[in-house]
């Protein structure tokens, strides 16, 4: 089991990174005596629209970094913001991680630091160099990724509008936070194989043990559908099998809400990948990559649905 997770870092640590352009840049900032960075996509057409822009907060999984989780999601959030006009922050975690201030895996983290914060500054240096739109701010995270996307939504109540996450339900230790608060739109995309975060709930692997609980993908969909006051017997579906990739996903939108809606995307015989993401690990360490959705694309299909 060391020998597979250590193979499986290497084989993450050298993914390619993109690469850089003027619309894309490095910043970097001082924050609690530690160097943070981010990267920003700032569409070179920007101009071209008028008034305050949206801005997606793209937060990387373990072990992986700002610049890789931009092939990860296979540049469709840059894409897309050169066509719709907003703006594109990645951040970069200290030691390729998160610190979410609660849970086992947090604890362990050296050094501790503010995550929370750093991501509110992310936010704030970006509004200082385009005029972003304070209703209009999203968060899309990748397993630990959608960890710190839950965190900032629930423990900084109004920041976000809407979030999406990718292999990773709601982490047990923030159900009392996530309880209360604004509406939020919610998309949600798991594996029925994930083997890293199955999809029926558990633990997260963090080195070589377990640590902290987490719901099942579908107790997540009905824990939002209460907090948003959804009608839970409303709701739509839509099934995408097109490719010949042993993967198909099931959609489910309920819109019956109190301003936020709640979609879940079960990918039928997905793994723990971010869809349609190349293949760079094997089967045995992710699972199947399906190719049936773009899930950037799906939570640009939500977020652009909030005024």
């Amino acid at each position: 089991m060391r020998r597979l997770f250590s193979t499986l870092l290497f084989l993450i640590f050298c993914q390619p990174a993109a690469a850089q352009s003027p619309e894309q840049i490095q910043i970097q900032f001082e924050l609690d005596g530690l160097e943070r960075r981010f990267t920003l996509f700032t569409p070179e057409n920007l101009d071209d629209f008028t008034g305050p822009r949206p801005l997606i907060v793209v937060i990387h999984g373990i072990a992986s970094t700002d610049k890789l989780v931009i092939e990860k999601s296979s540049q469709t959030f840059n894409r897309l913001a050169a066509e719709f006009g907003f703006v594109v922050a990645y951040p970069n975690g200290l030691t390729r991680a998160w610190d979410l201030d609660e849970g086992i895996a947090s604890s362990l983290l050296i050094p501790r630091r503010n995550d929370l914060k750093f991501i509110e500054q992310v936010i704030a240096v970006t509004a200082e160099r385009v005029q972003v739109d304070s209703n209009r701010i999203f968060a899309a995270g990748f397993s630990l990724g959608g960890q710190m996307g839950f965190a900032l939504a629930c423990k900084r109540p109004g920041l976000l509008r809407a979030i999406a996450t990718v292999a990773m339900p709601l982490p047990g230790f923030l159900q009392d936070d996530c309880r209360t608060g604004p509406p939020l739109g919610v998309a949600l995309f798991h594996g029925t194989d994930d083997a890293w975060v199955p999809y029926n709930g558990g633990t997260f692997p963090i080195g070589l043990r377990a640590r902290d609980n987490y719901l099942s993908h579908e107790h997540t969909v009905q824990y939002f559908l209460r907090r948003n006051g959804c009608d839970a017997d409303l709701f739509e579906t839509r099934f995408f099998d097109e490719k010949d990739d042993k993967t198909s996903v099931l959609q489910r939108s309920w819109t019956d809400c109190d301003d936020a809606p709640v979609i879940s995307y079960t990918i039928i015989g997905g793994g723990h990948a971010w869809p349609p993401e190349k293949q760079v690990l094997g089967r045995p360490f992710v699972g199947r990559v399906s190719q049936e959705i773009d899930a950037a694309a799906q939570a640009w299909a939500l977020f652009q649905t909030f005024e």
